[in-house]
């Protein structure tokens, strides 16, 4: 385990840009998938991540060359995100939405956004009070959700839900 973590953490070093170097991004994608092989939850998810060509928002990188392989990388978030990484499961749902995925679901999407955000992950708990408070007309409980996924982001110090929520429950003086 002392190993893993130790390999872990070059690899982290490698790829964050925080230590000059002069390493091929294959060998920190070795570093990656050798701590990942061994169960290590960061390095999961960013083999995950890695096999996406995302960043953890779901937008796109330049990393690795290639197109994207969505099944390794559901693979290594899945793994990732039942050891705890609450950030794997949001990385899932910005997969399962994403159109260039062939097996789009928004279903699916939501369901690990919500995993993500009852874990605490910020950026979920606001996408969720946003999406929540968008389908009020269709749910009748929509405004309920908003305003729960809303407070415990705001809670977090998410300056969008605060926003928001001084827009859809003022206080009253």
């Amino acid at each position: 385990p002392a190993d893993v973590l130790l390999v872990s953490r070059c690899a982290q070093l490698l790829d964050g840009g925080r230590v000059p170097h002069q390493v091929d991004p294959c060998e920190i994608q070795q570093l990656w998938e050798l701590a990942a092989g061994e169960n290590d939850p960061d390095a999961q998810q960013a083999m995950g991540l890695w096999c996406a060509r995302m960043r953890l928002d779901g937008g796109r990188t330049a990393a690795g060359a290639g197109s994207a392989n969505f099944r390794k990388a559901i693979r290594w978030l899945t793994l990732a995100g039942e050891q705890g990484r609450a950030q794997a499961w949001y990385a899932l749902s910005r997969i399962y939405i994403k159109p260039e995925f062939s097996q789009r679901n928004v279903g699916i999407a939501q369901r690990y956004l919500e995993q993500a955000a009852g874990m605490g992950y910020r950026a979920a708990q606001l996408e969720c009070g946003n999406n929540a408070w968008r389908a009020r007309r269709e749910n009748e409980d929509s405004d309920v959700r908003a305003l729960y996924w809303l407070r415990l982001a705001a809670a977090q110090g998410c300056p969008a839900a605060r926003a928001a929520l001084r827009k859809i429950a003022p206080r009253v003086a």
